[in-house]
């Protein structure tokens, strides 16, 4: 019935929460078929104000507006470079580039997409775009780096915080 109603879908629920550290990180591993070493998401998560199993009280994590500051924005960046950098980050068990080539995905602008689908919920506007792009060619040309950080600067935009 949830999912059935147009309010579900309306511009009054999308992209109105936002996503905790946890959410955040585990939801991009699992949208992009991603495994990692589970120690170096915890150590993260716990620097960043999320220790699992460590909750503050009770009640758990205040959660919302407490998530977003300048300083867990930056944590948060930080803990998606480290997993993206780490030798033991495989999307469906191979690398980055082998995986999009088995999807299909050839482009940066076609990179671009796949991600915008799997990881925001709202699109990305023109200029984002424009720069995302630039910013994905202007590193080395080994294609690997090129897209992760392609999917860095996507989990990093303000927009990639919310659910």
């Amino acid at each position: 019935m949830l999912f059935s109603s147009n309010l579900f879908f309306s511009s009054l629920a999308i992209s109105r929460k936002i996503k905790s550290p946890v959410e955040l990180i585990v939801g991009a591993l699992r949208c992009l078929n991603a495994t990692t070493n589970t120690q170096m998401i915890a150590k993260g998560l716990l620097e960043i104000g999320q220790g699992l199993f460590y909750p503050p009280n009770v009640k758990g994590w205040d959660g919302g507006r407490a998530w977003i500051n300048s300083s867990t924005l930056l944590g948060r960046a930080n803990l998606i470079a480290d997993v993206l950098s780490s030798d033991t980050t495989r999307f469906g068990g191979t690398t980055l580039t082998q995986y999009l080539d088995q999807l299909q995905v050839n482009t940066i602008d076609q990179a671009i997409e796949h991600f915008e689908r799997l990881l925001l919920a709202i699109r990305l506007d023109a200029t984002t775009r424009t720069k995302l792009r630039e910013s994905a060619e202007a590193v080395a040309s080994d294609k690997e780096r090129q897209m992760r950080s392609l999917l860095h600067s996507i989990t990093s935009l303000p927009i990639c915080q919310l659910g």
